[in-house]
Parts: structure tokens; C-alpha cells; sequence
């Protein structure tokens, strides 16, 4: 039923905005690069404790990434030849931790996205 007196949808409105409000959060996001260097277990600072990263890896044929949520069943691969848990792992306080099969390959190029808890 459509709200028709003003009063009541002005009421309508304020319950709306105030929910919204009590959900809301800010969250920190980072884009960057790096250069692969073939170290395992290397630490990406970004200055936060992320929730979800996407990297990406710069190839001409720009199909490869990876993705990492705050679970293991949220992680993904598409594109490459190795989507183990090892690939990439969020950091228990500062940014992400990759390996050096996937996600550090020497000179190899990688974009990436992290957004905060």
C-alpha cells in the first residue's frame, strides 16, 4: 500500500536512513602494482588489514587473477595454472602474503586491489 499522507512517508523515509546509517561503514580501499621477485611467502603492505583482494597479473592477454576473501572457500583463480590455497593469503594485520608460483613470478608485473575489514 502506497504511503499518501506526507507525515507517513516522511516517517517511512526516516526509519529507511536511519537503518542505512547503522550499517554503514567506511572502508579503506588501495590499487598498486608490484614486480615480482620470486620470494615465497612475500608480504604486500598496504597499510590495513584487508577483507578481499583481487590481483591481477599484467600480460597481454590479461585473463589472470586471483581473488581472496576472508574465507577459503572465497578464494578463486581464473585464468592461471595453479589456484592453491598458498597462491594468496591475507595478512593477519597489514595487506596480503603471495607465493612465487602465481603471484610473484620474477618480473613479472602484478595490479591489485585491496579493501579493508
Amino acid at each position: 500500500m502506497p504511503l499518501t499522507n506526507p507525515q507517513d512517508a516522511a516517517a517511512a523515509i526516516s526509519v529507511h536512513t536511519a537503518i542505512a546509517d547503522a550499517h554503514q561503514t567506511t572502508r579503506e580501499v588501495k590499487a598498486g602494482t608490484y614486480t615480482g621477485d620470486a620470494s615465497d611467502d612475500r608480504q604486500i603492505a598496504v597499510g590495513f588489514k584487508c577483507k578481499i583482494v583481487f590481483v591481477f597479473r599484467n600480460l597481454t592477454n590479461p585473463t589472470q587473477w586471483i581473488c581472496h576473501m576472508q574465507t577459503e572457500a572465497a578464494k578463486f583463480l581464473l585464468g592461471g595454472a595453479s589456484s592453491q590455497a598458498s597462491d594468496l593469503e591475507l595478512h593477519a594485520t597489514d595487506g596480503f602474503v603471495v607465493d612465487n608460483m602465481t603471484c610473484n613470478i620474477l618480473d613479472d608485473v602484478y595490479n591489485y586491489l585491496a579493501i579493508s575489514e
